[in-house]
C-alpha cells in the first residue's frame, strides 16, 4: 500500500463522526497489513491539526495529561522514522529536546526536497508555529539558522526573528511594540496581526483589536470562527452591540457547537432588548447543557427583563444550577413587589466608566507614556473636550487611531474633529525627547503627501511636561503644530 492508497483508505474506513478514541482502536485491530504505518502516520497527522490549531500559545505544557497528547505518542511509536517532522513534535511531546532538535533539523533540509516548495507564512505556520508554538528554548534559533541556510527571503528569516523574540517573553508591552514595527514593515504578512490581535484584548486594548483582527485577508493561526468570536467580544466590550451580535452569528455558523458563543450572543440581545429571541437562545443552550453556569444565569435575567418572576423562581428553586446569589434576591424582591415591578436586569460583567479628574499644579509627571495615553483616551472616549477641542479617535474598517501605523512611525493618536480633519498627537512624559518635533513634522508631510488627508486639514499636537524653551520656539514658528503641559501635583490636605 503506498501512502496515497492508505490516504485514501484512512479517508474511506474513519469518517469524521468517528471519535479519536474509536479511530484508535479500529486502527489497532488490523493486523500485519501493508503500509499500516503509513496509516499510523495519518493518524498522528489527523491529531496534531486537532492538538495544535487555532491558538498562539500551549497555555498548559504538561503534556502527559492531554489525551489527545496520549494517543499520538502511542500511535508514532508504530511509524517509520521517514517523517522527521513528526519525529521532531514526538520528542517536543515527551520533553526530549536534544532527540526533538536532531529531528527538527532533518525536517527543516526536507522541506527543501519538497517540489516547487516555496517558503513563506504558510510554510512558517504549518510547519513551525502551529505544533511547536513557544517550544524549547533555543527553537527558533534553529529555524532561523535552518532557513537561512537555504537562503530564503530575509523577510521570513525576520519573521522567524520576531517570533523568537515574542515568545522569549511574557512582556506583552514588549511584545505589542516588536510586532507593530514588524507590521509597518512587512504589512503583508497575516502572523504578526493575528499574535497582535490576542495581545490587544490580552491588554482590553478593544479597539486596537477589532481594528487588527478586521485587517487579516485570511486567518493563518487562528481559527476564522476564533476570529470571529474574538471580534464579537470586543465589539461587546465597546458596547457596538449590534456589530457584536453579527460577529456571534457568524461564528455560530462556521462553528455550532464552539463554547460560550450562543450564550454570548444571547446577553448581547439581551442588552439590545431582544428578549425572546434571548430567551430562545438560551433555553436551547440548557437543553443541550451548553455554556453553564453563565447561560443560567443570564436565562435569569432574561426571565427579570420579560417579568417573568413566578416562573424565573420555579427555575431557581429546581437547584439544576448554579445562580448568583444577588439574581436570587433579585427575583424573590420582584416577586414580593418589595421593588419596582418592572426591571431593566442587572448587567453581567458590568465594566466601571471611567471618570477623568482635572490634575494640576507643578511639575510631578507620569512613570510612561501609557498612562498619559490612558488618560487622554478615557477623556476622548467619554465625550470630553481636549486641548480644546471636540475630538474622536480616528476609526475605519480594519483601522483605529490608538498607536496607529504608518511607513514611517507609529502615532501615539490620530483623532478628527466632526469636520473630518486630522490631528497628530504625540505624548511624552518629559522633555527628554529633542526629536519630537522633527518627528510630529514628518508625520504631518506624510499625511499631506497621501490619500487618508485629501480635502481635509492635517494638525499636530504635542503634549508633554516640562517642555524645553526651544521646542515651544520650533512650535510657535509652525501655525500647524500646537504644545500642551500636563501638571499632575499631590496636595496635603
Amino acid at each position: 500500500m503506498t501512502f496515497e492508497e492508505a490516504q485514501k483508505y484512512y479517508n474511506d474506513k474513519f469518517p469524521v463522526e468517528m471519535t479519536y478514541d474509536e479511530i484508535s482502536a479500529e486502527i489497532n485491530k488490523i493486523k500485519n497489513s501493508d503500509g499500516i504505518e503509513y496509516i499510523h502516520e495519518i493518524f498522528c497527522n489527523d491529531i496534531l491539526t486537532i492538538i495544535s490549531r487555532g491558538f498562539i500559545r500551549y497555555y498548559n505544557t504538561n503534556f502527559n495529561k492531554n489525551n489527545l497528547i496520549t494517543l499520538f505518542k502511542n500511535h508514532m511509536v508504530k511509524t517509520t522514522k521517514e517523517n522527521s517532522f513528526l519525529w521532531s513534535v514526538y520528542y517536543y511531546f515527551c520533553n526530549d529536546f536534544h532527540e526533538s532538535e536532531i529531528y527538527l533539523i532533518k525536517a527543516i533540509d526536507n522541506i527543501f526536497n519538497i517540489p516547487d516548495v516555496n517558503i513563506d507564512e504558510n510554510i512558517i505556520v504549518e510547519y513551525f508555529l502551529e505544533p511547536f508554538k513557544q517550544s524549547f528554548q533555543g527553537f527558533w534559533n534553529i529555524v532561523y539558522k535552518g532557513l537561512m541556510k537555504h537562503k530564503v527571503s530575509n523577510d521570513i528569516l525576520d519573521l522567524c526573528i520576531l517570533l523568537k523574540s515574542f515568545y522569549s517573553t511574557a512582556n506583552n508591552e514588549h511584545n505589542i511594540e516588536e510586532l507593530t514595527i514588524f507590521i509597518q514593515k512587512c504589512p503583508y504578512f497575516n502572523i504578526p496581526k493575528e499574535l497582535l490581535a490576542v495581545l490587544y484584548q490580552d491588554a482590553c486594548l478593544w479597539k486596537n483589536s477589532i481594528a487588527c483582527l478586521e485587517s487579516i485577508k485570511e486567518p493563518l493561526v487562528l481559527y476564522k470562527d476564533e476570529v470571529f468570536f474574538m471580534l464579537g467580544w470586543a465589539h461587546g466590550k465597546c458596547k457596538e452591540l449590534k456589530q457584536s451580535e453579527t460577529y456571534y452569528r457568524k461564528c455560530l455558523d462556521i462553528f455550532p457547537e464552539r463554547k460560550d458563543v450562543m450564550n454570548n450572543l444571547a446577553y448581547t440581545l439581551y442588552l439590545q432588548k431582544k428578549y425572546t429571541e434571548a430567551k430562545a437562545i438560551l433555553e436551547k443552550c440548557l437543553k443541550e447543557n451548553r455554556d453553564l453556569p453563565y447561560s443560567a444565569n443570564n436565562y435569569i435575567r432574561v426571565l427579570i427583563a420579560l417579568e417573568e418572576y413566578d416562573y424565573a423562581e420555579k427555575f431557581i428553586n429546581s437547584n439544576k444550577y448554579k445562580i448568583d446569589k444577588n439574581l436570587k434576591e433579585r427575583v424573590q424582591k420582584l416577586r414580593n413587589k418589595k421593588v419596582l415591578k418592572k426591571a431593566n436586569g442587572t448587567k453581567l460583567n458590568d465594566e466601571a466608566v471611567f471618570k477623568p479628574k482635572n490634575y494640576t499644579v507643578n511639575y510631578q509627571q507620569f512613570s510612561n507614556e501609557k498612562i498619559l495615553e490612558d488618560e487622554l483616551v478615557a477623556r476622548i472616549e467619554n465625550g470630553n473636550s481636549v486641548f480644546g477641542l471636540d475630538l474622536k479617535i480616528y476609526r475605519r474598517y480594519g483601522a483605529y487611531g490608538r498607536q496607529y501605523t504608518i511607513p514611517i512611525g507609529r502615532l501615539d493618536l490620530l483623532c478628527e474633529d466632526s469636520k473630518g480633519d486630522l490631528y497628530i498627537i504625540e505624548l511624552k512624559k518629559d522633555a527628554g525627547y529633542d526629536d519630537v518635533y522633527k518627528q510630529i513634522s514628518a508625520y504631518i508631510d506624510w499625511f499631506d503627501k497621501n490619500e487618508i488627508s485629501k480635502g481635509k486639514k492635517v494638525y499636530g499636537i504635542i503634549c508633554l511636561n516640562s517642555p524645553s524653551k526651544e521646542l515651544i520656539e520650533k512650535v510657535h514658528a509652525n501655525k500647524r503644530v500646537k504644545i500642551f503641559e500636563y501638571k499632575i501635583s499631590y496636595t496635603e490636605i
